[in-house]
């Protein structure tokens, strides 16, 4: 099991969840949220190795529009993806054009198989009127924890993400930036407000909870930065105080894919565990194909 980001912040996030098992050329690919453009995701996805084609089905947090793009309905009609949501965001999906295709609403009974072996237990969480979707995803013995747009952190997520591999979580903004910035007063209230964003330090706070009753958490990939009220170097100072989690890190960009995050699942000898220390947004390509030649992860 491998995550990259392909995008992430207020401009449209993408990320790749990828599936390799023995015997087969190419990954299973499911795309967490569509909020790209075609264009940018198929050529973020090459930079990182993989192709449009690989994708099997769209897993969706939300419907807000730099989460999910109506353009990606054609596509996924063309070529026969299933998309993923759930049954409280069915009026956002039928207004999204989602029923066109094949569609594959769930609920709060319990998980679902995303694929053969793959389960996804789905959590929903506070933001703004109509919620979002956090994830736990396992396969192969290893788990996923994945959560973006959430005012903020309740005990059922850090229930649901003990003793998790790898961490995909907001670090939204800094307060100070968000107060210093000439953004409207009611936006600054809707991010900071409990139903909108985490901060950095709201997450951070988060994030040694979690570690705290993960053992074997390997990586933390954080997401959706915002571009005016946060900064890398923001978050690196917070997170140089506490060195056994700053070494784990890996911060989503914008503009370009971080690098690849691999999980070797037991049993199946798919991908790697561990990886490079933190990554700050420079440019993904050349370490993927370093990383592909090494591993032998999926040809062609």
């Amino acid at each position: 099991m491998s995550l990259c980001v392909l995008g992430s912040g207020s401009g449209g996030n993408c990320s790749a969840l990828a599936l390799s098992r023995k015997g087969r050329r190419r990954p299973d690919v499911t795309l967490i949220d569509c909020g790209l453009s075609i264009k940018q995701t198929a050529k973020r996805m090459e930079a990182v190795g993989l192709k449009l084609g690989d994708v099997k089905q769209v897993l969706v947090t939300h419907f807000d529009s730099d989460h999910f793009k109506q353009v990606w309905i054609r596509r996924a009609e063309q070529r026969d993806w299933r998309i993923r949501f759930h049954i409280n965001h069915w009026h956002l999906a039928n207004r999204a054009g989602a029923p066109e295709v094949e569609h594959e609403p769930f609920d709060d009974d319990g998980p679902f198989e995303l694929e053969d072996g793959c389960v996804v237990y789905p959590i929903r969480l506070d933001h703004d009127t109509n919620g979002t979707v956090g994830y736990r995803v396992e396969a192969g013995g290893r788990r996923l924890g994945f959560a973006t747009d959430l005012g903020r952190v309740p005990d059922r997520l850090l229930d649901e993400f003990a003793n998790i591999d790898l961490l995909a979580l907001e670090s939204n903004y800094c307060p100070q930036m968000q107060m210093d910035s000439p953004r409207p007063v009611y936006l600054k209230r809707r991010i900071m407000g409990g139903r909108g964003h985490l901060s950095n330090q709201e997450s951070l706070e988060a994030v040694k909870l979690i570690a705290d009753q993960s053992e074997r958490l390997e990586r933390i990939v954080l997401l959706h930065l915002s571009r005016q009220c946060n900064s890398p170097g923001k978050i690196l100072s917070l997170y140089a105080q506490f060195p056994e989690l700053s070494r784990k890190l890996v911060l989503s960009n914008q503009d370009r894919p971080t690098e690849w995050v691999h999980l070797k699942c037991e049993g199946n000898g798919t991908g790697r565990a561990g990886g490079r220390p933190v990554a700050t947004g420079r440019k993904a390509a050349p370490v993927i194909e370093a990383e592909r030649a090494q591993l032998g992860l999926w040809e062609g």
